[in-house]
């Protein structure tokens, strides 16, 4: 009888899971087992873009050169992620489209400006080294440090990792 009230207490506590285990291996009955340092270390971290810490990069540039800060504007958002779900739907990685059209073409049908510009960018494994290697480049840098932009929208994909930029000096 007395074998049987401990087996039951056993069933009822939840010992019956970690008897049927392997005993090569300690429990883990609510599977919080945490990796060790040395297999966090050895995962690749997935590089993941973020709208906001690409305005955070391209912003910190600016404030270096006291520039103004863009801003993000909803409409010029819209059309950044209307040409990059453009380039992934047709496979392509380029300033003009297939039929040789830019982002502006676009963007005339939304606002009204005076100058834009638009950066690309693709593969890369954050937003800083998105924002240094626009830098390195004359036309990507001078998008980013012209004073007359004050506005910027910002499209991302994770897969692939690509990203557009848009600026602008207004969108009325």
């Amino acid at each position: 009888m007395r074998l049987a009230v401990v087996i039951g207490l056993i069933v009822a506590l939840g010992g019956a899971v970690w008897l049927l285990r392997r005993t090569d291996s300690p429990p883990d009955p609510a599977g919080t087992t945490v990796p060790s340092v040395e297999a966090q270390k050895a995962t690749p971290r997935v590089p993941v873009l973020k709208a906001q810490e690409i305005l955070a990069a391209i912003n910190a540039s600016r404030n270096h050169e006291r520039l103004a800060p863009l801003v993000i504007d909803a409409r010029l958002a819209a059309v950044a992620q209307e040409k990059l779900d453009d380039m992934l739907r047709r496979r392509y990685f380029d300033h003009k489209n297939p039929e040789g059209k830019y982002i502006w073409d676009t963007l005339m049908r939304r606002c009204t400006f005076r100058i834009t510009a638009e950066n690309l960018a693709r593969g890369m494994a954050d937003a800083d080294a998105m924002e240094k290697s626009w830098m390195s480049s004359a036309p990507h840098r001078e998008n980013i440090l012209n004073p007359k932009y004050r506005l910027t929208g910002i499209a991302v994909s994770q897969n692939p990792l690509t990203a557009v930029v848009l600026f602008a000096d207004t969108c009325g």
